[in-house]
């Protein structure tokens, strides 16, 4: 005797007693927010993220926060405006001063010196946060044994030399667009090798801007930014309805 799939059933509004339908996200007689007490603890949450000086982590926050609200309600755009600007505070961009002024003259002349001091700090960190999150990634049983499954099929048909080379490109090209999907505080997936195709990462949230769409995109060319002469070309493919970004690397 097999039991039957559970079924999500409706909720009753603790507002007005009306019953609320699974799919919606506010009640349909007193507009109450089903979600309400989930979204001040996420609004609490991104609070405390930002007052530590983790705007990715208040990124998260309020990207979780924005799929629990209506679309045309004023709280998803108020809520979609604090995520752009988490966004560009994320990226470091500064704030323009009047064109033609004095300040503005002389905040272009420190911001070139600050520009050659904020590069050398990044490329340090950027090695160290690199090898830390390669590390990490090799933790997560699907990757791994994709990977894996790849590696003996590329191995099978082209040799051990091809192979390690062909995949390590491939998970340094993926990782790339993971740390950047991390920075935005986008939920995805752990990239999952696909043999002959190359690899797929599933995006359970979307860019909220162009902008953060091509970052999220350039990054992995930007880990796996080694002359190719010798090796495979990659082709980044974002696929934005099906919530994918595919790689697909093909042998030249």
């Amino acid at each position: 005797m097999t039991e039957a799939p559970h079924e999500p059933t409706a909720s009753v509004c603790p507002q007005c007693g009306t019953h609320v339908a699974p799919a919606l996200l506010a009640c349909p007689s007193c507009q109450r927010l089903v979600h309400a007490d989930e979204l001040k603890r996420l609004a609490a949450e991104a609070e405390r993220s930002r007052q530590a000086g983790d705007p990715s982590g208040a990124l998260a926050a309020w990207r979780q926060a924005l799929d629990l609200l209506p679309r045309d309600t004023t709280q998803h755009q108020a809520v979609s405006a604090r995520i752009v600007a988490l966004s560009r505070t994320v990226d470091g961009e500064p704030v323009a001063g009047k064109p033609g002024s004095r300040w503005g003259k002389g905040a272009a002349g420190l911001g070139a010196i600050g520009a050659l001091l904020a590069k050398f700090k990044f490329a340090v960190v950027f090695l160290l946060t690199k090898a830390k999150l390669l590390l990490f990634g090799l933790t997560k049983a699907g990757t791994l044994f994709s990977m894996l499954l790849s590696a003996g099929v590329y191995w099978t048909i082209w040799g051990w030399k091809f192979a390690i080379g062909i995949v390590l490109s491939i998970y340094v090209h993926e990782m790339g667009h993971v740390q950047a999907l991390q920075r935005y505080g986008i939920k995805a997936t752990a990239p999952m090798f696909i043999p002959g195709v190359g690899a797929v990462i599933r995006l359970k949230q979307y860019p909220a801007t162009p902008r953060e769409d091509a970052r999220v995109g350039l990054a992995g060319p930007l880990w796996d930014w080694v002359p190719r002469s010798r090796r495979t070309p990659s082709i980044a493919r974002p696929t934005a309805l099906c919530g994918e970004r595919s790689d697909t690397s093909v042998p030249g």
